[in-house]
């Protein structure tokens, strides 16, 4: 896959983007609304070549310098004639608020249903994610819903999940091509 825009590329990973994934996959910032923890060099070598062994996860670069400053995921429902597709990103905190993310899922969700003929995207996030959820509105997603205490990325000290309310984002063809 190759998605240009008027800044940024969109592309398959390769095991040359292990430095640019370290960057921002060691910051233990994050990893506040997402499952891990920050990762060594060796891990994002492993996880760059793992990367580019599928199409889930989609490197987003800047044209001006080559850098991968962050990356989606999108992927397809199981059930395949429900053309539904699952969309989600992480950036370097470096690049933040610069409007990079919503232009790379932008070009992603015209791809989809233009060249992949989706049906539906979705996309989940946590109500305290404030930045993440202003870019799905900006994206023209609706929120469907929120779902309570559904997902835990961290444990108190105690060993006790700390749960996250999450808001529950969509888009349809029909609504795109209006």
């Amino acid at each position: 896959m190759r998605i240009e825009t008027s800044r940024l590329i969109l592309r398959n990973f390769c095991s040359e983007d292990a430095d640019d994934l370290f960057d921002y996959l060691s910051k233990p910032s994050i990893y506040t609304f997402e499952p891990g923890s920050p990762i060594t060099r060796e891990h994002a070598i492993d996880e760059a070549i793992e990367r580019a062994k599928s199409d889930v996860f989609i490197a987003v670069e800047r044209k001006e310098d080559g850098k991968m400053i962050g990356h989606l995921y999108f992927d397809r429902h199981k059930y395949e004639a429900i053309r539904t597709y699952f969309l989600g990103y992480i950036f370097n905190p470096s690049f933040q608020k610069q409007g990079y993310c919503t232009e790379a899922c932008s070009a992603l969700i015209q791809y989809a249903f233009t060249e992949l003929d989706a049906h539906r995207i979705e996309a989940k996030c946590s109500t305290e994610n404030l930045a993440s959820n202003k870019v799905l509105e900006k994206l023209g997603m609706r929120m469907e819903g929120t779902m309570k205490k559904n997902v835990y990325f961290h444990m108190d000290s105690a060993g006790n999940p700390i749960w996250f309310d999450s808001n529950i984002y969509a888009m349809l063809a029909e609504d795109y091509f209006k």
